[in-house]
């Protein structure tokens, strides 16, 4: 039996989940037919599984700290003493593994801060022996800012077409096309592969069963502003009659914001506060509407699960994807959407109780992102 492929896979996420998940969907459907190893350059959220049969390395942490500054929790040594310390946690990884791959999550179309870590690598793979296939992993949408500074944009493309052999796009161009959010798409040299959407989700058809109107914050980092309006709306306004709430704060919810919430809701019994859950599209299946911020995995597994939707997209000066996201699928008539720019309790209550009678289009979008991303691996393996 021919000894499996190796690819070494590196995801960095720092403000949400949301890569991280993603990677981890793709990892999966994957580890199979390949031998995965997989590098994980942010912190690694507790209560997230990996399977045995993937190598996992975990390279000291970096987190996003005010504006796009990376600094780093769990170390007294600087940023610089940790970058080296991860440059040469996967050099290392590099040389043991010998992998095949190496596929970035987001990078060069983000991640610019850290083009110091991952060039190293790019580099050794680039000037060793042994052939290997680099692949950038991108989901639907780059973050439109990307595109309008001039220097990260060029840089971007000049990377791709120094190191890159392809890019994985994981979405489906009848919906959305790179070109969306990156213009000079074509000025790429890779080969622009779209694998669909990508979701651990299983298709099924949504009936409501449970009046509950379920309000999820992602990561949870940035969930605050959500969650506790939705509380305040739902305790001044109500959302109709038998409607209960039940918030996901996410994981990286504070522990100072989740005791907040708790003492806002007083013991309402028709309120539920979870913090955070391992699969979040079992937790659709049957509530009368969801309540989100429109990240790429969570609105994926609502679309697979068809439930009604109400997005409110986190937006910061370096976070625009959301609403983008948001306002492609609003058009299409998949979910509703709002600001959350002067997003009020009373405001709130009035959309979501707009939102319970929506109804989701019906849509024949390409959902089998990692199924398909498989699929083209073995065809670019040799």
């Amino acid at each position: 039996m021919k000894d499996r492929l190796t690819i070494l896979f590196y995801c960095h996420h720092s403000i949400g989940i949301g890569h991280l998940v993603r990677s981890m969907a793709l990892i999966t459907a994957i580890q199979d037919v390949f031998r995965v190893v997989f590098i994980s350059g942010g912190r690694f959220p507790q209560g997230f599984d990996l399977s045995k049969n993937i190598v996992f390395i975990q390279i000291p942490p970096l987190e996003r700290g005010e504006g796009r500054n990376l600094v780093t929790t769990e170390s007294e040594k600087t940023i610089k003493e940790v970058i080296k310390a991860r440059v040469n946690a996967m050099l290392e990884a590099v040389d043991e593994f010998q992998p095949d791959f190496f596929i970035t999550e987001l990078f060069p179309f983000g991640r610019v801060q850290l083009c110091g870590e991952l060039i190293p690598v790019l580099r050794r793979l680039r000037s060793g022996k042994k052939p290997v296939k680099i692949l950038s992993s991108l989901r639907d949408i780059v973050e439109p800012g990307l595109h309008r500074n001039l220097m990260e944009r060029n840089l971007a493309i000049s990377l791709a077409g120094q190191f890159f052999d392809g890019v994985l796009i994981h979405a489906d161009p009848q919906l959305i096309r790179l070109e969306a959010s990156f213009p000079t798409a074509s000025k790429l040299k890779p080969d622009l592969h779209y694998t669909g959407f990508v979701t651990r989700a299983q298709p099924v058809k949504w009936q409501c069963e449970n009046p509950t109107v379920l309000v999820s914050a992602g990561g949870g980092k940035k969930g605050l502003q959500l969650c506790e309006t939705a509380i305040k709306a739902f305790l001044k306004f109500g959302f109709g009659e038998g409607i209960r709430l039940r918030v996901i704060a996410g994981p990286n919810f504070s522990n100072d914001h989740w005791l907040k919430l708790h003492r806002t809701i007083r013991g309402r019994k028709d309120i539920e506060l979870t913090r955070s859950v391992r699969n979040l599209s079992m937790e659709f299946r049957g509530v009368a509407l969801s309540v989100s911020q429109g990240g790429y995995n969570t609105t994926m597994e609502l679309l697979q699960c068809g439930v009604p939707a109400l997005i409110i997209p986190f937006t910061d000066p370096g976070n625009t994807e959301q609403i983008l996201r948001a306002k492609i699928l609003s058009e299409r008539e998949l979910v509703r959407y709002i600001d959350m720019e002067g997003l009020s309790p009373d405001s709130f209550a009035t959309e979501v109780r707009k939102t319970i009678h929506f109804r989701p289009a019906i849509h024949h979008l390409d959902m089998q992102g990692a199924e398909n991303t498989l699929r083209i691996l073995q065809k670019l393996s040799p």
